[in-house]
């Protein structure tokens, strides 16, 4: 399947259609809402009247679109209720700076509800535009990649094993390309990238039974009274290939390798928590001797007394939590994805849990 580059939604062709200067992601947000509304009240603006129409008018399993008492039960727990609170909170400043930029251009504004929507449509079916450059645009020299939907590809869902794939053309073409045979009806799937089960859930709505569980543990990578302790929580974080963060603050992790749980992120936390200086500053060096990695893999390894009480404290806390949630889920179908996510972060914990005790136990004399 070929797509124009042309009929590509950017943020640089949407801050042109709306002479507004917004951020370029902000006012494709605003460029979708208003032409979804448009399309809805028989206009064309874009000439993509008939996709327009086609795409979801609800997104209830994105964390984004939760009702208030869904994201304060189900959310409860885990790493995705702050992110989601404060993507809601950027939502609707997004939403505000769109109000104001079109109102100077004395253009109707969408309403906060028609935002939501349209940032939903962009967290679940834009991707980077790879630098796609269109007949109209003026900055030619523009080379960083901006957030795109190249509409028809964006209704492929996502595959471990994809049966097709996207493909820059160098004649202004976008190609969706199978990269096997497909028999009639078979349905055309693309990768969304690799994204562990967490993440899949926050962007997207649903898990991937073949991507990576890994648990964000409600213990932030930051010391405020500290800025060595600071530093080396954030050059932990920095050492792992997958982020997992609130903002800009780092989070540390559960996950599974190999069939067993990984504690060595929250143990190398626990004991950045509890070092002296002097013995944060020998990791600290060593550190910047070795390759990435070698920080978690010593002080992840490393079972002091105070780091353990702290590491304990925080397991029984967090797996508590996670149970009573457990116990008050709704019985709603969009939200199964959410509670397997949440029963995995539970799994996870008592495993961590269950992992202390066998060390405790071996260290008995």
């Amino acid at each position: 399947m070929r797509i124009p580059t042309s009929a590509i939604l950017s943020g640089d062709i949407a801050q042109q259609i709306l002479g507004v200067d917004l951020d370029p992601e902000v006012a494709l947000c605003a460029l979708l809402a208003s032409a979804r509304a448009d399309a809805e009240a028989g206009g064309d603006v874009l000439g993509l009247r008939e996709y327009l129409l086609m795409l979801p008018s609800k997104f209830e399993s994105l964390p984004l679109c939760m009702t208030n008492s869904e994201i304060a039960v189900e959310l409860s727990g885990t790493a995705l209720l702050p992110a989601t609170v404060m993507l809601q909170n950027a939502v609707e400043k997004e939403w505000q700076l769109i109000v104001e930029a079109l109102s100077d251009h004395s253009k109707q504004a969408p309403s906060e509800e028609e935002v939501l929507w349209a940032k939903a449509v962009l967290l679940t079916r834009a991707g980077p535009n790879l630098g796609i450059e269109h007949a109209s645009s003026d900055k030619p020299d523009r080379t960083a990649p901006g957030v795109a939907i190249v509409p028809l590809v964006d209704f492929a869902n996502c595959a471990a094993s994809p049966s097709a794939e996207c493909k820059l053309c160098t004649s202004n073409e976008l190609l969706l390309v199978a990269k096997h045979s497909l028999a009639p009806g078979e349905e055309v799937t693309i990768s969304y990238g690799e994204q562990t089960q967490e993440q899949l859930l926050f962007t997207f709505g649903f898990l991937l039974p073949e991507a990576p569980i890994v648990a964000t543990a409600p213990l932030l990578l930051q010391h405020k009274e500290s800025a060595l302790r600071h530093a080396m929580l954030r050059l932990l974080a920095m050492d792992r290939e997958v982020e997992g963060s609130i903002g800009d603050t780092p989070l540390a992790r559960l996950r599974w390798v190999d069939g067993d749980v990984d504690v060595s992120e929250l143990w190398a936390a626990a004991n950045i928590y509890e070092m002296s200086d002097d013995e944060l500053r020998k990791v600290a060096s060593a550190s910047a001797r070795e390759s990435p990695g070698y920080m978690c893999a010593v002080l992840g390894k490393q079972t002091t007394v105070g780091a353990r009480i702290r590491l304990r404290g925080l397991l029984d806390e967090w797996e508590a939590e996670l149970s009573v949630q457990e116990k008050k889920s709704f019985r709603r179908k969009h939200l199964a994805p959410l509670q397997a996510y949440r029963t995995q972060c539970r799994h996870l914990v008592q495993a961590a849990q269950q992992r202390l005790l066998q060390e405790e136990a071996m260290a008995l004399p």
